[in-house]
C-alpha cells in the first residue's frame, strides 16, 4: 500500500468520511498481496460471527514512488484501487 499522509491510518480516515461511526478500521500493508491477505482476514471476520459486514478497500499509488526514468521497473507497476463488501452468506455459496 502507499498512503497518502505517513501517519495516521488511511482506513480511519475513510470511516470517518463514509460515516462508519459503529466500526473499527485499520490498514493492513502486505505489498503485492495486501488485497489477497484482506479478503481472508475479511472472510475470518464474517465466518466467526463477531461481525455482520466488513468492507475491504485497497489502493495503491505507485505513480507517486516510481522512478520513470528507470525503464526496467516502471512499466510493471501502476495505480490502481478495488473495493469489496464481505457479509454472511445462508444460502451455499461463497
Amino acid at each position: 500500500a502507499t498512503p497518502d499522509l505517513p501517519v495516521a491510518s488511511t482506513a480511519a480516515f475513510v470511516a470517518s468520511k463514509i460515516g462508519a461511526v459503529n466500526a473499527f478500521a485499520y490498514d493492513l500493508q502486505a505489498a503485492c498481496s495486501s488485497f489477497l491477505y484482506g479478503m481472508s482476514t475479511a472472510a475470518s471476520y464474517i465466518e466467526s460471527g463477531r461481525y455482520k459486514k466488513v468492507l475491504l478497500i485497497g489502493a495503491d499509488k505507485m505513480s507517486s514512488i516510481i522512478d520513470y526514468k528507470d525503464r526496467a521497473t516502471c512499466i510493471i507497476f501502476g495505480d490502481g484501487a478495488g473495493a469489496a463488501l464481505f457479509e454472511p452468506n445462508n444460502e451455499g455459496f461463497g
